[in-house]
């Protein structure tokens, strides 16, 4: 299963056309790829002006064939023209699903949570970490969504914590996200978000394989970054219609 994560900002004058592009992009992506899994948008808490686009593909062949259709082309070229001010993009494996879906596969996981492949590129990148959980009526209270990646125990303090961001979903009142970008697998691996006052999140790791972002590049979109060795297991999954 591919995770792809597009943080957008468009232009202040532009942020109702992005959204009205996006809409239109799913029906097409139906019509013409088959392995779109799931796609919501988020608005970004933290950084005001900014979304979160976070899309689940079966495999990466279904990634690579929306990509290459003239409808994305044209999207993009029409964002990046007169829409984005900026943007930055991260393309990668999940690796753990606390909930996964029944018909896509997690092929990093055994039923231990361990990372089965031999291959040392599976153990090579950068990580993120998505968190959903449903927040209910406090979700809309900005004290408590400033507190909550204190509340679900995420070490603010540690210096493979690269970078995170609280989202709060466009379609789903009550629905927010925190996207956590980690140094390593073992920072990523090693976190296990708990919340006392709400349903049990969902909650995702990601072995980033692509990462560019608009101006300042980000990092090419075959960039690879070497991790430490000895990072610890992920938690073990079972598979869920989730």
């Amino acid at each position: 299963m591919y995770s792809v994560l597009f943080e957008v900002q468009p232009k202040q004058e532009r942020y109702a056309d992005y959204l009205r592009l996006a809409s239109t992009l799913k029906p097409r992506v139906d019509r013409r790829v088959d392995g779109l899994i799931d796609n919501e948008r988020f608005e970004d808490t933290r950084r005001p002006g900014w979304l979160l686009s976070h899309s689940l593909w079966r495999d990466e062949k279904a990634v690579t064939r929306w990509q290459a259709t003239v409808e994305h082309h044209a999207a993009q070229a029409h964002g990046r023209a007169a829409i984005f001010a900026n943007y930055h993009v991260r393309v990668g494996d999940v690796c753990y699903d606390s909930h996964p879906p029944s018909r896509a596969a997690i092929p990093f996981q055994d039923r231990a949570g361990r990372l089965v492949r031999a291959d040392p590129a599976t153990r090579i990148g950068r990580w993120a970490t998505l968190t959903e959980l449903d927040g209910g009526e406090q979700a809309a209270d900005a004290s408590w969504r400033e507190q909550l990646p204190l509340r679900l125990g995420l070490p603010l303090g540690s210096a493979d914590l690269l970078d995170y961001s609280v989202f709060a979903s466009i379609y789903t009142p009550g629905k927010l996200a925190v996207l956590v970008s980690w140094a390593s697998h073992g920072a990523a691996a090693a976190w296990r978000p708990l919340l006392a006052d709400a349903p049990a999140p969902r909650h995702r790791a990601v072995r980033i394989v692509r990462d560019h972002g608009m101006h300042d590049g980000q990092g090419g979109p075959g960039e690879r970054h070497a991790e430490p060795s000895g990072a610890p297991s992920l938690p073990r999954q079972e598979p869920s219609d989730g």
